[in-house]
């Protein structure tokens, strides 16, 4: 997985199912190439056959445009953290984004060929400029108001 990125299959953790006298209690990890993804509905789990191709055509903080291919459906996994004020395109149509590993975001992809944007916007930003600049143009007002007296 090149550059923090990478075309994963989908899966989550499952108990041990207690095979064999030493066998440790609790969960078994994933292999490599599988991401545990947290959603609503549940992802279509891949085969072991599973292929594709990550290209980053446009990396910057706010923004990320990627071209993936997938022999199916799959899940881009972009190792950055998983924070609110991320929003996720696929070929145009916005489409969740999902936290990834625990910490990480993803996008879940379907087969073929297909551009993601991701793009972050500060969260509170627009309302934070919008009361600035309302107590600027107030106090600009008031300023006027007590020169013409």
């Amino acid at each position: 997985m090149n550059s923090g990125l990478g075309v994963a299959g989908a899966a989550s953790l499952r108990g041990g199912d207690g095979a064999g006298a030493g066998a440790p209690p609790g969960p078994q990890l994933p292999p490599r190439d599988t991401a545990i993804v947290e959603c609503a509905e549940p992802l279509p789990e891949a085969s072991a056959g599973l292929t594709g191709t990550v290209k980053v055509e446009r990396p910057s903080p706010e923004k990320l445009i990627v071209d993936v291919e997938a022999s199916e459906a799959a899940v881009l996994v972009v190792n950055d953290a998983f924070q609110p004020g991320w929003t996720a395109m696929v070929d145009g149509s916005e489409v969740p984004i999902l936290p990834a590993n625990v910490a990480v975001r993803a996008v879940a992809v379907p087969a073929g060929q297909h551009r993601v944007e991701m793009l972050y916007r500060t969260p509170g930003l627009r309302a934070g400029l919008l009361v600035g600049f309302g107590t600027l143009l107030t106090l600009c007002l008031l300023g006027v108001a007590r020169r013409v007296r």
